[in-house]
C-alpha cells in the first residue's frame, strides 16, 4: 500500500476535497456552502482550508460581493491528483459513489441533488475509511 497522505486523510479535509472534486475543474465552492456541506464551524473549516492551501491542494479567492466578503475555494490540479490517488488507494469504490447519478449538469442547477450526493459520499467514505491504529493509553 502507498503511504497515507496525512493532509487529505484527516476527515474534514477529506470532505472538503470530496466536495470540491465533485465539481468541474475550474469551479469552486463558497465558504458558506462548504460549511453547510461539511457541518464544520467557521474556525475549524478555515483552519483546514488553510492547511490544504499551504499544501497546494486548494486555491482560496477572497472578494467582496456588494459589501459582503466572499471566500471561494477551488481544488488545484495538484489537489485533484492527490485526492484521486488517496481515494484509489484508501477508499476503493468511493469515486463511483461521487459520480453516481451526478450527470453532467452544473452543481448550481442541481444543488439539492448534489448536496444529497455529497452527503451520501461522506457517509460511505466514513464507513470505508480504514481504521488508523491508536497509540495505547499510558497506564496511570
Amino acid at each position: 500500500m502507498a503511504e497515507l497522505d496525512d493532509i487529505i486523510h484527516q476527515p474534514l479535509r477529506l470532505k472538503i476535497m470530496a466536495a470540491l472534486n465533485a465539481l468541474p475543474a475550474t469551479a469552486g465552492l463558497e465558504f458558506s456552502r462548504l460549511k453547510k456541506l461539511t457541518g464544520a464551524t467557521d474556525g475549524n473549516l478555515g483552519a483546514h482550508i488553510e492547511t490544504l492551501a499551504k499544501a497546494g491542494y486548494v486555491a482560496v479567492e477572497k472578494a467582496f460581493v456588494g459589501k459582503k466578503p466572499q471566500t471561494t475555494v477551488t481544488a488545484t490540479a495538484a489537489g485533484r491528483g492527490a485526492f484521486a490517488r488517496h481515494v484509489a488507494e484508501w477508499l476503493p469504490g468511493a469515486e463511483q459513489i461521487v459520480l453516481e447519478d451526478c450527470g453532467h449538469v452544473p452543481q448550481v442547477e442541481r444543488s439539492a441533488q448534489t448536496n444529497g450526493l455529497l452527503q451520501r459520499f461522506f457517509a460511505r467514505a466514513d464507513a470505508l475509511r480504514p481504521a488508523v491504529p491508536q497509540a495505547p493509553a499510558a497506564a496511570a
